[in-house]
C-alpha cells in the first residue's frame, strides 16, 4: 500500500527514553499515502481536523523529550484507517467524517480492509505494545495518548 519511498506507517521518538511512561500519537499525521490520491478532498480538507489532530504530533514530540519518554507517531491520516479504533470499528476507515464523505472509504472490501489493517494499524500497534513491554517486570508504566480537538 505504501511505496518503497514514502514514509514508514509508524515512528517512534526516544525508543531508549528513561520515563515510566510512553506517549502515544494516533492522529500525528494528516499525509496520505500515493496511490490514495486525495481521497476526494479539498486541500483545505486534508488539513482540518478530520484528517488529523492539528498540533498533537508536535506537543508529543515536546512532552517526549520533557519527560525523556518514547513517543509512537502514525506516520498517516486515521481516515486512511484511525489507529485509535478497533479495525472492526465502521469509524475506523470512516465513510464520512463531520460531515464530509470519504468516497475512497466507501465499498471497501475485505482484502482492502485487511491490507490497511496490516500496512498502518498493525506496526502502530506492536510499536506501541514494544514500547511498553520495556518495562521491568512488575513496574507501573503508563501510556499518555496525545490528542487535540478543534470544533
Amino acid at each position: 500500500m505504501l511505496d518503497p519511498d514514502e514514509p514508514p506507517p509508524v515512528t517512534v521518538r526516544r525508543a531508549q527514553g528513561r520515563a515510566r511512561l510512553v506517549f502515544s500519537c494516533d492522529h500525528a499525521s494528516n499525509r496520505l499515502p500515493r496511490r490514495f490520491g486525495d481521497l476526494g478532498l479539498s486541500a483545505a480538507q486534508r488539513e482540518d481536523h478530520i484528517a488529523w489532530d492539528i498540533g498533537a504530533a508536535r506537543l508529543a514530540e515536546h512532552l517526549s523529550d520533557a519527560f525523556d519518554a518514547p513517543a509512537v507517531f502514525s506516520g498517516y491520516s486515521r481516515l486512511i484507517l484511525d489507529c485509535n479504533r478497533r479495525p472492526e470499528d465502521p469509524s475506523a476507515m470512516p465513510q464520512s467524517s463531520d460531515g464530509v464523505a470519504i468516497e475512497a472509504n466507501r465499498d471497501l472490501s475485505a482484502q482492502a480492509r485487511g491490507q490497511r489493517i496490516e500496512t498502518f494499524f498493525a506496526p502502530f500497534q506492536e510499536a506501541v505494545a514494544a514500547m511498553m513491554a520495556r518495562a521491568e517486570p512488575g513496574a507501573a508504566l503508563a501510556l499518555v495518548s496525545v490528542h487535540s480537538f478543534t470544533p
